[in-house]
């Protein structure tokens, strides 16, 4: 149950702690300053400073593969970010183009339903005309009669 401890404490020194890669890790305590109250800033013991200061100073390997390490993760976020852009941009050519034959098979089908409208028109046109000379006619027979 001991062993969880440093897990449920937020200022534990494993999450403070830089791994050097030989001997015991450098440990850094967090410390609260009075004229910065929103940064969070760390201290290290002398000694720990002077290691990490020579494992870096003395290692140009070990920055280089630090920065080697975090351009490489860069490289691969932008790639796989890339990699998510142009399958959303064919997936949405492709959502577009069965739009555009969707709507193309709509305007072709209210195009001939106005063509038939248009020639329904026509013919209803004539048929009132003709019911109204007949309907004239039979008038004027009746009166004149």
């Amino acid at each position: 149950m001991i062993w969880l401890l440093p897990f449920l404490i937020p200022w534990s020194s494993d999450s403070y702690s830089i791994d050097m890669g030989s001997g015991r890790p450098v440990v850094g305590f967090p410390i609260e300053l009075t004229e910065r109250p929103n940064e969070r800033m760390m201290m290290m013991s002398v000694g720990d400073f002077i290691r990490a200061k020579q494992k870096i100073e003395g290692s140009p390997d070990f920055c280089r593969s630090a920065i080697n390490s975090a351009v490489g993760e860069c490289e691969r976020g932008s790639i796989e970010a890339q990699r998510e852009a142009l399958a959303d941009a064919e997936a949405t050519r492709v959502n577009q183009e069965a739009l555009i034959k969707t709507l193309q098979s709509q305007l072709t089908d209210t195009q001939i339903e106005l063509s038939t409208s248009q020639e329904n028109t026509k013919v209803w046109q004539w048929v009132s005309v003709g019911v109204g000379a007949a309907a004239l006619s039979t008038t004027a027979i009746l009166i004149f009669k």
